[in-house]
This record gives structure tokens, sequence and C-alpha cells, in this order.
């Protein structure tokens, strides 16, 4: 009888961790962020001033959680809705989203925005 609760056991556990959600996973800004910032945005929010769009700079953390002109937040640290950098990369509005699909570019896949959100 212990043989067979020790194979149920397995069993439950095997059943368990194969169907169980992954637990989310630590979210690095130079493992993570970086990278889809660097890829999607930096070329008109980036460190050349000259290129830069909307007075944005999201190459550094003063950059990102300074108000803007219009009195948003590309980065509410701790608060991803009030984040405009979340409504943007997360809007249907093709004149709204970034990165802007007027400019050919397509719109970022949900677990970018996952990773983003997170990391806000």
């Amino acid at each position: 009888m212990l043989k067979l609760g020790a194979v149920l056991l397995a069993c439950l556990c095997l059943a368990s961790a194969m169907g169980a959600p992954r637990v989310a996973e630590q979210v690095d800004y130079n493992d993570h962020v970086r990278p889809i910032l660097s890829d999607r945005c930096y070329s008109c929010h980036g460190p050349d001033e000259g290129q830069r769009q909307a007075g944005l700079r999201l190459d550094t953390e003063s950059g990102a959680i300074t108000q803007l002109a219009s009195g948003h937040r590309a980065v509410a640290a701790g608060d991803p809705d009030a984040s405009e950098l979340v409504a943007r990369i997360s809007s249907d509005d093709p004149g709204k989203r970034m990165p802007p699909a007027y400019m050919g570019h397509a719109a970022l896949p949900t677990h970018e925005i996952s990773v983003l959100r997170r990391w806000i």
C-alpha cells in the first residue's frame, strides 16, 4: 500500500507541475527591458537629441520618469496603468500606438508588453 501511495503522490505532483502556470520570471532591466526599448523605441526616444521625438528619452531612467509637456509620464514607477508608455504600446488606435504604425512598425507582441508592464 505504501508503494501505491508513493506512486499516486508522484503522479499528482507531476500532473500538478505540468498544468500549473509558471511562476512569473523576475524582470531584469538589462536582460529583459533594455533590449525591447533599444530595438523598438530608441530610434525616436533615445540618446540622439536630434532624432528625439516628443521630448521623451527612454534610454535613461530620469528621461523615462520625467513629466512630459502633456502632463503624463512615460513611466509612472509602480503604476503601469498610469504610464503613458503602457497606454501607447497597448493602444488599438493606429494614430496613438507606439511604435508608430504610420512608420510601418508592427505592434509589440503581447509578451513584450507584459515584460514592460511588470518592469514598471
